[in-house]
């Protein structure tokens, strides 16, 4: 195998990957997979048995493979949020003055979820953005009634 692999969780990364998309760590310390047969040999040697070819995946295998484990990831910010939270958040954002503030805060928070503030930000651009049009097409309704004679003010 040809490709890389991370030295600190052990998965597979494409060629041209900055970092490890699971848990992060950047592209300094990354081996290539034959790496890592090399280094179990040399450490089977030092420890006085056979040499074996050991696959990489067997480091994997120890490993937890819920993604949401947050004992894999360096920085607790960089754990994924699950569906059930943004289902949470979109429920919250539904309300209105609550869900507003709710966006501001975490759009500025530096401690929650990385994944969180962004979909705040993101929420935040769509709640200006369909003010905006709510605005004009309240005003180009107005305009329309107004011309038709009915006058609501």
């Amino acid at each position: 195998m040809t490709g890389r692999i991370c030295k600190s969780c052990g998965a597979d990364l494409h060629e041209g990957a900055e970092a490890c998309p699971v848990c992060g760590t950047s592209a300094i310390g990354l081996y290539a997979a034959e790496a890592y047969e090399d280094q179990a040999s040399s450490q089977n040697r030092r420890r006085g048995g056979e040499t074996q070819k050991r696959d990489h995946r067997d480091k994997r295998a120890d490993l937890p493979r819920d993604i949401y484990d947050e004992s894999l990831y360096q920085d607790h910010r960089l754990v994924p949020v699950s569906a059930s939270s943004f289902i949470g958040y979109y429920l919250l954002f539904f309300i209105p003055i609550i869900g507003f503030i709710a966006a501001i805060i975490w759009s500025v928070s530096k401690n929650g979820p990385i994944n969180r503030r962004n979909f705040a930000r993101a929420t935040l651009v769509l709640m200006l953005f369909s003010s905006i049009i709510i605005a004009i097409a309240g005003y180009v309704i107005l305009i329309v009634l107004k011309d038709l004679g009915l006058y609501l003010f």
